[in-house]
């Protein structure tokens, strides 16, 4: 008010011109991936700007280890992405390279989108990303064969496929194929100017060597080796002509595969058609137990080298697979439920009178890893009624029982909802381990069972991993899984089931008044369970977490609906973006308070300005949905 009308106009002109401001900040880095100088493509002293940047930004989320050097003495970096403290220890890992081919840049520009979206998303403090860089740790080596790249940054014909070790009398033809020179099923099938020339003897190059150490030193649970062309997904054996893996260990990449949402996938001879010996993957695999796997991304038709115009769909396209590989190295929650008539046996225990359905819920962990913390906190709603009898009340009733797969029952609490007729059943198991699913049945007596259709509303807590303390001295949670369905009566003694049903999450917040239901609901179940706060580090506004959820919901409509849980989280940090606004607001305040100021001096008024009736805010991007358009392939994915 004290500025006059003209000068809070030009204020509003100011924000819109900083908003301008903080989204050519926010694409600056992506513009970089194609809008290089080697073909569209970053060169490599454009790529390490980006990363180096990243990593002034980002200090404590991201760090560049040194792990070897390749033929040339170059150095061989690694960025490890994940929250750096030390109760966070033994969060699953995951590994991501690329150009082990040195001309195959999409896969460069593909980890480099990967790592940069996701620190982007961290500082606007959406709850996935924030939740992958708390509860993950992340190795990215964007630069396997740094010396063909290099090299081919200088050639017009950029086919440099192979390492610079001298093997052949054309330079050009020499090298070593580093992805044939791993120690499962390695072999001496090709000469040194060929281009899959493996090397003298397994690990006999330094950026194998590289790869070999890092992989010991670590215990990925998951391995993304990027390679380009062709929108296909290899996977171990490579080296045999009719691969078989375990049962359960097929099934994992089956889902994987499922989750690309690419046409070829398998060992090398489905998909391109030929073995391949001494291969990254098939070494990780067979001699390290890592679920590895090679997607190589970019469309058939745009060779080694694609048009530029086709940069940033692969690049976008394959965040969303990514972020799946990375949260299967953890835990990744589902949920199927089956519902029939109550047939005696069991039953007569409930105060209140005896059910007339039996709810079975299966509860499973699709993920590598079991569920973090000590224990899994469930939080049941909406299958049982507020007790309002004195049979339900009376001290020692017990209306509602829950029983394991062996018989023995477990404890359970019952929590009012606020504003709701139904209550909350919660209780804690030990955590689901890796690839595992846990049954248990439900019985509530007829005076507490709803009528008809029940709206159920799932929610499994992860707990206590990362060393954080309640006010009360308790562990607090790290995240929900959630999950809300309708459950009919059934139509008959068949009963009615559903599942595996994919879930939403986010990140807990210690307000239990919170508008959004799964906050509230998961809020009030951790304060009955003594674990009441999570640290201000990872709260979230409500707002966001609630729009991040129905992102979420919304995208597995469109999904192929295999029964994996979205996790969320938040973090809220002064970024680099926030810092760029703030400067272009107090730049654009000052010119609008110096025209004012002129303007008087002159004695006449200034000119009337145009300014946007409204400004749009900006829009987080829903995570777990690829872009339209696809021209690898692919018209969806998970």
């Amino acid at each position: 008010l004290m500025l006059g009308p003209r000068a809070l106009q030009m204020m509003a002109t100011s924000v819109f011109m900083a908003a301008l401001c903080s989204q050519t900040v926010a694409a600056a880095w992506e513009d970089a991936l194609d809008h290089g100088s080697v073909r569209g493509f970053p060169s490599f002293a454009e790529a390490d700007r980006l990363l180096q940047e990243w990593l002034r930004r980002y200090p404590h989320v991201l760090a560049q280890h040194t792990i070897g050097s390749s033929f040339m003495k170059r150095p061989i970096h690694a960025y490890v992405l994940g929250k750096q403290q030390k109760q966070l220890q033994g969060r699953p890992q995951v590994l991501i390279t690329s150009l082990m081919h040195a001309r195959e840049p999409a896969s460069l520009t593909v980890l480099l989108y990967f790592l940069g979206h996701m620190l982007e998303l961290y500082g606007r403090g959406d709850p996935l990303a924030v939740y992958v860089i708390h509860a993950r740790e992340i190795w990215f080596v964007p630069f396997v064969n740094v010396d063909g790249y290099m090299e081919n940054e200088g050639l017009r014909v950029k086919q440099i496929r192979k390492n610079r070790r001298p093997t052949c009398g054309r330079a050009s033809n020499g090298g070593v194929d580093i992805n044939r020179n791993f120690a499962v099923h390695w072999k001496k099938d090709f000469k040194g100017c060929d281009e899959e020339f493996q090397g003298s003897a397994p690990f006999s190059e330094p950026e194998t060597q590289a790869i070999k150490k890092i992989c010991e030193e670590n215990k990925f649970k998951v391995a993304l080796n990027y390679h380009s062309f062709g929108g296909m997904l290899t996977h171990p054996f490579n080296w045999a002509k009719t691969p078989q893996l375990p049962k359960e260990t097929q099934r994992i990449y089956d889902e994987i595969a499922l989750a690309f949402g690419w046409q070829k996938f398998g060992p090398a001879i489905k998909t391109v058609g030929y073995t391949a010996v001494g291969e990254s993957d098939d070494w990780m695999y067979g001699a390290q137990g890592i679920i590895s796997m090679s997607p190589e991304v970019g469309p058939e038709y745009g060779d080694f080298w694609p048009p530029v115009r086709e940069i940033k769909g692969i690049n976008s396209r394959n965040f969303v697979r990514a972020t799946y590989v990375v949260r299967k190295a953890g835990f990744e929650p589902t949920v199927s439920w089956e519902q029939r008539p109550a047939l005696g046996s069991g039953t007569e225990k409930l105060s209140a009178g005896a059910p007339r359905n039996i709810l079975e819920l299966k509860l499973g962990n699709r993920g590598l890893t079991p569920s973090l913390g000590h224990t899994l906190l469930v939080i049941l709603a909406g299958v049982v009624l507020s007790p309002n009898s004195v049979a339900v009340t009376a001290p020692g009733s017990k209306p509602v029982r829950i029983k394991a797969e062996d018989g023995t029952e477990v404890p359970a609490r019952l929590l009012n909802t606020t504003g709701s007729a139904s209550t909350a059943l919660v209780f804690s198991l030990r955590p689901l381990a890796a690839r595992s699913v846990r049954s248990l049945k439900l019985l509530a007596s007829r005076a507490v069972e709803p009528d008809g259709v029940r709206r159920m509303r799932l929610c499994l807590a992860e707990g206590d991993h990362l060393g954080w303390q309640s006010a009360d001295g308790g562990p607090s949670i790290l995240a929900c899984h959630c999950v809300e369905a309708a459950i009919p009566v059934p139509p008959s003694l068949a009963g009615v089931s559903w599942g595996p049903k994919p879930a939403t999450g986010f990140v807990l917040s210690s307000d239990s008044t919170a508008a959004n239901g799964d906050v509230a609901l998961c809020s009030l179940a951790a304060r009955s369970a003594k674990l009441e706060k999570v640290p201000e580090a990872v709260r979230v506004p409500l707002k966001q977490a609630e729009a991040a959820s129905k992102a979420e919901a919304e995208s597995s409509t469109t999904t192929t609906g295999t029964g994996n849980a979205t996790v969320t989280g938040a973090f809220l940090a002064p970024t680099f973006v926030s810092f760029a606004v703030l400067v272009c607001m107090a730049f654009f305040l000052m010119f609008a308070l110096l025209q004012r100021r002129h303007a008087a001096s002159l004695g006449r008024r200034l000119p009337k300005a145009s300014v946007p009736t409204d400004v749009e805010a900006e829009q987080i991007p829903a995570l777990g949905r690829p872009g339209e358009d696809s021209s690898d392939g692919i018209a969806g994915a998970t």
